[in-house]
């Protein structure tokens, strides 16, 4: 819930964000939110986009960077941090899954 609405206060409204979990984070950001897992997007889902596109392309992610520990984040700069109390993270005894980092791409890696 945090994280969405740290979005909503701090990004535009026109702003596309890579998540790897599209549930509370777009409900309470009120963007436009491609789960990276492909749960709510078609085109990662099957196959059609691959993740490295909108890993490398995305100016916003919303992850848990225990997720992609090999992935690039040249390019990327923190700008929120939130921590969920496993105690009350309600979908799984997941410790990897209770920080979120929010990051702001400064540029497209292609434009190196």
């Amino acid at each position: 819930m945090k994280t969405g609405q740290w979005l909503a206060a701090n990004t535009p409204i026109d702003a596309t964000v890579g998540v790897n979990d599209a549930g509370a984070i777009r409900y309470f950001s009120h963007r436009k939110v491609i789960d990276l897992v492909g749960i709510n997007s078609t085109e990662v889902a099957l196959g059609k986009i691959a993740f490295g596109e909108y890993w490398t392309t995305l100016d916003w992610l919303a992850v848990c960077p225990a997720w992609y520990k090999n992935e690039n984040y040249d390019g990327l700069v923190v700008h929120n941090i939130n921590k969920v109390d496993p105690k009350t993270y309600s979908i799984c005894p997941c410790p990897i899954q209770t920080l979120i980092a929010i990051f702001k791409r400064d540029k497209i890696l292609s434009e190196k």
